[in-house]
This record gives structure tokens, sequence and C-alpha cells, in this order.
């Protein structure tokens, strides 16, 4: 029988609760992120961050996270992509590894007359030993969630694999030697790492050349199935993360056109990638055990003639609650604090939640709105799972279209716009002794910029209850309604959505 390491079996690093992550809560680097820093992301909805310190400050930091409710995936420059020569284990950390072991062993003369064999055990040792090291370290402290291991691997980076029984002294005296590629990393790190934490890796979302080494949808199958090996033969990732950032917006000085251009500001939406990222990641965590992760773009940045625009309380719905209703139990937010702009590629990081001079921006109280409903409908979407889900009004060619049934309800939705996607979500609750199985028909718009009448047609044999307000700023309802023949007539917001609830006692 196939053994599958299912990693946390509490549904995440955020026992309880949906992952609602803060990418980048400062600017990179390896310093401690302060109290009021954490008090924020509280405040803003958030229970998670990745923090990228050194250990010198791992312990006032988890400190901070503690009081503020924020638990913490942890990296630094040692089990962070030392692939690359910037990190460790660089050449130098390589040297000064063999260095201090001549200097502490009298057998040793010196770095030069170290035999292959010699150097191979004292680098092995001494990076198991660090890597144990982090790995261990507050690990039983639960908002220590896990380890944060590298983003967006690179299809060679993926199958590139340490073979102990025909190792070599290549294999350690280089920073690309096989010993400290990915799949080894993972392995070391979740031999010491308790099962109660993840591993995060996250992964591109579409084909691109440059990571999954073609432009095709096999190619994409091929690097998914690259990274399931990570974790060895027999074992499946527990935590599946991607990013995919759907909304463009024309600019027309990026695009180096002037005068009065009609269509600058035009949003176009990739809502095939979108989607089809959705269904993949949904269906690989169901085969397999897991859960997945979906991003939300909160940084405004610009890379040549592509514009990626601020994040409006309505794209971040759409992109939350999309993901929500297709069984992520994860968001995470690039970026809560905007970054310096890369040295090594022409992208411009202009804003985000919080900007350069650490303000709060109009974007960071839009997160907090959709953060907040995140958490009111905690109820429904943790630990949820996702069984069927169709599309009303035909956006990409191909796109699954809903056919009249969600699972065991009839269903029929009629809109006057762009559609909805519609989702039916189980969960299945003990209350009082009592095992009741929840059923949750969750409808979102696919339109982002204009609001959406919809009528809906339910089979009027069950009790239907409505979850979601009819105006913003009403109260939640929580009561059956009538449904009349004649179909329920609702507005959705752009990027709304609407949830209903039908039970059935066991």
């Amino acid at each position: 029988m196939e053994k599958v390491n299912r990693g946390n079996n509490t549904k995440g690093p955020t026992a309880g609760e949906i992952t609602i992550l803060a990418s980048s809560p400062i600017e990179i680097t390896e310093n401690g992120i302060s109290q009021k820093v954490m008090n924020d992301l509280h405040d803003c909805g958030f229970n998670a961050c990745f923090c990228f310190i050194s250990t010198d400050y791992l312990e006032e930091t988890l400190s901070a996270g503690i009081n503020a409710g924020i638990h913490l995936l942890w990296s630094n420059s040692m089990i962070w992509a030392p692939l690359e020569s910037k990190d460790d284990p660089s050449k130098s950390w390589i040297h000064s590894t063999l260095q201090k072991a001549v200097d502490e062993n009298k057998n040793y003369e010196s770095v030069d007359k170290l035999t292959d064999q010699q150097k191979i055990d004292i680098l092995k040792s001494a990076f198991i030993n660090r890597i144990k090291y982090c790995s261990e370290l507050y690990s039983s402290n639960e908002y220590c969630a896990g380890l944060n291991l590298q983003d967006e691997p690179t299809i060679d980076e993926l199958n590139s694999k340490y073979d102990e029984s025909n190792e070599n002294i290549d294999d350690f005296i280089t920073p690309q030697g096989s010993f400290y590629c990915l799949s080894n990393r993972y392995q070391l790190i979740q031999k010491s790492l308790p099962s109660s934490k993840v591993i995060s890796v996250n992964l591109v979302g579409v084909p691109d050349k440059k990571y999954t080494g073609d432009t095709t949808e096999a190619s994409y199958t091929t690097y998914l199935n690259a990274y399931a090996k990570n974790a060895g033969e027999g074992n499946k990732p527990y935590l599946w993360s991607y990013d995919f950032y759907p909304i463009k917006e024309k600019n027309a000085l990026l695009r180096g056109e002037y005068g009065v251009i009609s269509d600058n500001g035009k949003l176009t939406i990739n809502y095939e990638r979108f989607y089809k990222d959705l269904e993949i990641f949904r269906d690989r965590v169901k085969a397999n055990g897991g859960v997945f992760w979906t991003y939300a773009q909160s940084m405004v940045w610009a890379i040549g003639s592509n514009y990626y625009p601020k994040s409006l309380e309505a794209y971040l719905r759409f992109e939350i609650f999309s993901s929500l209703a297709m069984g992520a139990q994860g968001v995470v937010y690039w970026t809560y604090h905007q970054r310096s702009n890369p040295k090594d590629n022409d992208a411009l990081l202009l804003s985000a939640l919080v900007n350069m001079s650490d303000r709060k921006t109009a974007a960071w109280y839009f997160a907090q709105k959709v953060n907040h409903e995140v958490k009111h409908f905690n109820f429904i979407f943790f630990d949820c799972t996702c069984e069927i889900w169709g599309h009303v009004g035909e956006i990409y060619s191909g796109c699954k279209m809903l056919t009249g049934s969600l699972g065991p309800i009839s269903l029929r939705i009629e809109t006057t716009g762009k559609g909805v996607l519609a989702s039916y979500l189980t969960k299945r609750t003990d209350e009082g002794g009592i095992s009741v199985n929840h059923h949750y028909i969750v409808i979102v718009s696919h339109d982002v910029e204009n609001y959406q009448k919809i009528k809906i047609f339910f089979n009027q044999s069950y009790p239907i209850k409505e979850l979601t307000p009819l105006r913003s700023g009403d109260p939640y309802p929580d009561s059956v309604i009538d449904i009349p023949s004649s179909g329920l007539e609702r507005t959705l917001l752009p990027g709304g959505y609407l949830i209903y609830e039908w039970n059935v006692q066991m």
C-alpha cells in the first residue's frame, strides 16, 4: 500500500481556520518583525505571515506573533533556495565550514590536504545539523507553523536529485551541488519537522518556458508531477501552493502610447488560466490528501508593458472567494509591504497594502474588509470539500458549464451579465452527538467591474437558508427563506458572492 505523507492533519498551519497569510510583512531582510507590525497584521484580518529572519531574531518575532495571534512560516538564508550563490550555502560558507573543521580537528593539516571523502563528511554533517536545528527550533510551538522553503522553482530545480549511494565531491563543494537541491532539503526538513507543521514551496501557476521548460499544458503537468516527488518516493506533499494573477490593466504610458487613448485603464481578466488552476489544484489535493493555497495580488506592479493594478475590494473578493468556492484552504497576499525594485529584472514594484514609508494604503482597508468576511464564513470554508462546480456564462472556450444541478440539488441560474461560478461544498460536523452533513452552494460573480442581476431556481423540496446579506452593511442572515417558483432574484456586487445552505441529519 502506498505510503502517503499527509503532513499537517489539522488542514493547515492555522488550526481550525482558513490560512490568511501576509507575504513580506516587512521589507525582506533577516531582521525581526516588531509587535506593531504583528498587531497591524491581526487588525487587517491575517492569521499568518512569511518571515525571512535569522535565528537571532526568531524568539522575539515569535513572541510578537503569539501576542497578536499570527502564525509564522519561517525561512532564512540557510533553508531558502541555497542553489542561488548569494545565499547559504555559498562558496564562502563551504570554505568556512571546511576551515572550521581543520581548526578544530588536529588530525587535519589544512583544507587543501583534506581528502574528498573528508570534505563530504564535514559538509554533509554541518548542513544536516543546520537544517535539523532550523527544523526543530521552536517546532513544538503552535505559532511556529512551518518552514518556507522556496518560491517558484524551475523544472530543473525540481528534478535535481541527490543520490547518496553515488555521491561524489561535486555534490558538495559548490552551491549548485545536488546535496543542496530542493528535494534533498525538503526531505531533510521532513525528517525533523513535526507532521503538524507545513513545508511551503510556491509553484508557478502557468506554463512558462523559464520555469516549466515549455509553454504547453503537458509541460505544466510534468512540472507539477516533479514537485510531487520532492517529498520522496511514496510520499505526497501536504501543501500545494501556487501564484497566478489574472487581472491586468491597460496602461498607455508603459506601452509607449501618448495623447488620448480610448482604452487606457481597460481591464483584461485571464479567466481561463485562473479557473483552470483552481480545477487542477482542487483535483490534486482531493486525489492525494492535503490542502492547496492560492495567491491574491496586493502589490501594484508592472513588468514590460504589463500592469497589475491597485487591489480594489472587488478584485480581492473575486480572487479570494472564487478560490474558497473551489476548496482552497489558504490565501497568500503578495505582498503586504511594498518591496524594493529587484535588481535582476525590469519589474517595478509600485505599492502594496503598506507602502515604503510604512503607511497603510487604501488597499489595506479593502483587504481588512474582505479578510473579515473570510473569517465570518470560516465555519463553511474550513475543512470543506468542493464536490462539483460549473459556470453560467461562457467566459472562455471549453469552460465547464453548469448543466442543471450541483450534486443532489437541482439548480438553475440566469444572469444578465458576464455570469458566475457556482460550486457545491460539503462538510460534516458533530453537533451534540448528532452527525450533520452541511451542504452549501457558493455563487461568485465573474465580473469585477459591474453589478449583476441574477435569478436562482432551487429544487423547492429542500429548506434553503440564505447566509449572505441582501445589501452591503446589513447583518448576516441565517434563516430559511421562501423560494418563489419564478426564481430568487438577487444582485451581485462587482466580484461579489452569495452563499446558501441546506443540512441533512444522519
